[in-house]
């Protein structure tokens, strides 16, 4: 396939990647692969820098061209009459001006194959030049620019008012242009569909994150007790970081205040932000310690050095790229709801939410500071969750493969009607299999997408083949999350999952397309046959019995349009792998029909136990996620825990569904679970019921019907 090229357009230079719009730019564009080019055009929204072009990475150039001095007489006149700084909300007015910019802007923007978008402001210099049938547009929203932009310039004046309508104009007209809009956040998505009108169906979800690699936990208590000596931290210490923005001003100037109602603490403000706290007077804060701009490894000391991270946003949009510094550093953070935009937290453990006041901003860092056990859990499970979720290596990487796959889809008039889609792990024999048999294939109209965790990359890629193969390699591990990307990536109405072992009937995608003929069908549960029926020596994979019950990713096909109504995979499930396929077929049903298909048909071959991957006492531990399946599904958790054997013949199953209700805090369904007459048949061990008295579960009537 011949290389993409990627325009990218923006009026800010990237580097140095200072704030939070010149680190998504870095961290969005720069880890390309798989023959994608990226040139970003940018520009300086300051007098003085020259011309630049270089590269930024392998697959990203930045070129950098100077607006004209004209422009910026123009907005300085603006900018006095608005009393703000305006040169990038009034850049759709003004941008004419600057015409070497515009020029250089517009030449790229020709002979691109995919068009990005990164702000609205340059929208109404790139359109005439866009050709809409060869050309993919992408709006790259960091935030709903409409929407924030009336909250920060509003003042009520005709010329306020004029500027604002532009700049809404330019970003609507965008939305409905674009073929695709990335969003930072599940709240900004929904406020394009409410106020623009957009379909839900063309924005997806791209997060911010940070470089994992580069920015990581602090390596001993000793190098922290270094740091702390090096920067004068004598009091335990909370960190804030702001570029200057007026949300970041708003918040540090809270900070501020919450330095005098704790002087037992130190405050730490890092950033640009400091440069709008000019007029304050240091003498009058003792315990804050305001840095201004500071690069990268001296950041990380800061947050290394700190106790805590403290993000009181009252105010803005989008997802706030500290929030993945802080998590990437390993220091806990204490946020509100604003500053915890697009990070969601279902379990409380990745941070502490604060309400958007003082005294609730004081209340819980003093508690947080005093609770050594709490930080501890706090830093390290968010470190694992930014690695997995919001790593910019990953999400970069990631988003090349769907802007391909979109743009294919945008030029290709053959669509496709089936996604396979196929997580795998150090299996390379098993996939090499699973391809033979989807090559045989009587249905053609299918592409397979893998998503493989292995360490090495799988190099047996069918080359001559006409089938469509989507390869990525990913370094975060987990069959759900794995799912989920493939789900993101695929371009057919219908998604089929099955594992990398399984070996496929060779009628098994043209039978079950047949079942989609009828709308009212959501999805197709096919047959799960084993090869061997073995229980003592193998691990036996096989739905036979628990038709529409139990749903199996070894073979269980999806409308992609259900999908992504129910949020696709849950992946709490993941870690291990268990049950997610079972909640994610149970939500399905309640849009549609899920029949059980005995012609679509796939075998999973048995797994001796003797390895310590398929052995008992590892599967055991699967069944930790038994009390979140009875969280969210309690009438049909007990429907599926009669009818499969697990809990009688799975040695220690009780010691992971113990483990499994305080991890999913799934206590408050136990009750209703052990009351069941049906339930209260099976015989449990004491220690749950005593467990549920601990947890204030009336229950010894029941204790003693056990007894």
């Amino acid at each position: 396939m011949a290389k993409l090229s990627v325009t990218v357009l923006d009026m800010q230079p990237i580097e140095p990647p200072i704030g939070g719009g010149r680190l998504r730019l870095l961290g969005l564009y720069s880890g390309f692969k798989n023959n994608i080019d990226v040139t970003y055009i940018g520009s300086y929204d300051w007098r003085g820098p020259e011309y630049r072009d270089h590269m930024l990475s392998e697959c990203m150039r930045e070129i950098t061209v100077p607006l004209s001095e004209e422009h910026f007489k123009a907005h300085d006149e603006l900018s006095a009459m608005l009393g703000k700084v305006c040169i990038d909300i009034a850049f759709p007015v003004q941008g004419h001006l600057s015409v070497e910019y515009v020029k250089t802007l517009q030449q790229y923007t020709k002979s691109a194959d995919i068009v990005v978008l990164s702000h609205p402001w340059v929208f109404p210099f790139a359109v005439p030049v866009i050709d809409r049938s060869k050309q993919l547009l992408v709006y790259d929203s960091q935030n709903h620019e409409g929407l924030l932009r009336i909250k920060l310039i509003d003042d009520g004046s005709e010329i306020a008012d004029k500027v604002i309508r532009e700049a809404v104009r330019s970003e609507w007209e965008l939305c409905h242009a674009a073929d695709l809009i990335l969003a930072c956040s599940q709240e900004d998505k929904q406020s394009f569909i409410d106020i623009y009108g957009i379909n839900a169906d063309k924005i997806i979800i791209v997060p911010n994150g940070v470089f994992t690699e580069k920015l990581l936990m602090c390596k001993s208590q000793a190098a922290k007790d270094q740091l702390r000596e090096r920067l004068g931290l004598k009091l335990p210490t909370a960190c804030f970081i702001g570029s200057n923005y007026y949300p970041n001003e708003e918040a540090a100037r809270l900070v501020l205040e919450i330095s005098r109602d704790l002087p037992q603490y130190h405050f730490v403000i890092i950033g640009g932000v400091g440069q709008a706290l000019d007029d304050v007077d240091r003498n009058d804060y003792p315990n804050v310690t305001i840095t201004g701009f500071v690069d990268e490894e001296e950041k990380q000391n800061y947050l290394h050095a700190g106790d805590v991270a403290i993000n009181p946003m009252l105010s803005g949009s989008g997802t706030n790229i500290k929030m993945f510094d802080f998590m990437a550093a390993g220091i806990p953070i204490i946020t509100t709801d604003i500053g915890a935009r697009g990070i969601a937290d279902k379990e409380g453990n990745l941070y502490v939410l604060c309400r958007r006041s003082k005294e609730s901003l004081v209340k819980e860092i003093t508690g947080l500071i005093t609770d050594k056990k709490r930080r501890e859990q706090l830093r390290i499970h968010a470190r694992n969750v930014v690695c997995e979720k919001y790593s910019w290596e990953q999400i970069s990487y990631e988003l090349g493969y769907k802007l391909a796959q979109k743009y294919r889809e945008h030029i290709n008039s053959d669509p496709v009607f089936i996604s396979v889609i196929v997580p795998t792990f150090e299996r390379p024999e098993h996939l090499k299999r699973l391809l033979k048999n989807l090559k045989k294939q009587t249905f053609k109209n299918f592409e397979v997408i893998i998503i493989d965790q292995s360490e090495k990359t799988f190099n047996a890629l069918p080359k001559s083949s006409k089938m469509d193969v989507i390869y990525l390699q990913t370094s975060v591990l987990g069959a759900v999350k794995a799912r989920n990307t493939g789900i993101s990536l695929a371009r057919g109405k219908i998604a089929a999952f099955i594992d990398d072992d399984c070996i496929p009937d060779d009628d098994w995608l043209e039978n079950a397309s047949g079942y989609f003929e009828n709308p009212d069908v959501a999805g197709v549960e096919g047959l799960v046959a084993a090869d061997i029926y073995d229980m003592e020596k193998y691990r036996v994979v096989s739905n036979l019995g628990m038709e529409g019950v139990g749903f199996i990713t070894a073979n269980l096909f999806i409308r992609l349009d259900v999908l992504k109504k129910i949020g696709g995979f849950d992946e709490s499930f993941d870690n291990p792998h268990f049950r997610e396929d079972t909640d994610l077929g149970w939500r399905a049903l309640k849009i549609g029909k899920i029949p059980y298909a005995r012609d679509v048909v796939v075998v999973h071959p048995s797994h001796k136990r003797n390895t310590v991957r398929e052995s008992v006492k590892e599967r055991s531990k699967f069944f930790v996620h038994d009390p979140l399946l009875l969280k969210k599904h309690p009438d049909k958790y007990i429907e599926l825990f009669l009818l499969e054997p697990q809990h009688y013949s799975t040695p220690e199953y009780w010691c992971a569904f113990m483990e499994g209700l305080e991890r999913h805090k799934a206590f408050d369904k136990l009750s209703d679970f052990l009351s069941d007459s049906r339930v209260r048949q099976v015989k449990i061990p004491y220690y749950i019921w005593q467990y549920g008295e601990e947890k204030s579960i009336s229950g010894e009537l029941l204790k003693s019907e056990q007894a």
